[in-house]
């Protein structure tokens, strides 16, 4: 659309300088040479719009394929790759910890305040645990109250320093109920050569 609006740009100024011949079907050099890649990029516009059509149902299918509805995270099915891929680099030189985060008493939570307020909960938790990682880390709601980051690049000392920053925020969570006292527990493992998705686990 650029080059396509650029090219009507240039033309106004060539017509005025070089005044096209009366007869439309014998068109000069100038006005051929417009007439000619404007049908081009005519072409190739019409072809991107129908691209783009196409497209963007499948990127929505593939974001619905790979992420949890409620916390907009990863699907376990989607960070099981990242691990199984991660874990099989050629290089083994770079380390990886992996976080395994459970809400603690989360049945009685949602016994106690209702479904909705438990929602809540998730959805709090992954904002603040997606605030926590950085662009090249995976974060995913491993199961109903369970949650997985992998720490490209940590070792285990660092691996706690993240894992006990969104652990102390995770108590004074804001907009939900005063009385309610949400707490995590969280596993850390950082691999080695010959671990595997399971062993790691």
């Amino acid at each position: 659309m650029i080059a396509f609006t650029l090219l009507h740009a240039l033309r106004l100024p060539a017509t005025a300088i070089w005044t096209p011949i009366a007869d439309p079907l014998h068109p000069d050099p100038v006005q051929t040479f417009f007439s000619f890649f404007g049908c081009i990029l005519g072409i190739g516009i019409c072809f991107g719009i129908i691209w783009l059509g196409l497209c963007a149902p499948r990127k929505f299918l593939q974001t619905m394929a790979t992420t949890d509805g409620l916390s907009g995270l990863l699907n376990r099915r989607a960070f099981d790759a990242v691990l199984n891929r991660e874990l099989g680099r050629e290089y083994f030189g770079r380390p990886m910890a992996l976080l395994l985060i459970d809400l603690d008493h989360f049945k009685a939570i949602n016994d106690l305040h209702g479904h909705h307020t438990g929602d809540d909960v998730i959805r709090c938790v992954s904002r603040l645990l997606r605030a926590n990682s950085r662009p090249d880390d995976s974060v995913a709601r491993y199961g109903g109250e369970e949650f997985a980051m992998i720490l490209n690049g940590m070792q285990l000392e660092q691996a706690e320093s993240v894992a006990e920053r969104p652990r102390a925020q995770i108590e004074p969570l804001d907009g939900l109920p005063s009385s309610l006292n949400v707490t995590v527990s969280i596993g850390i493992a950082v691999n080695i050569t010959e671990d595997t998705v399971a062993s790691i686990l």
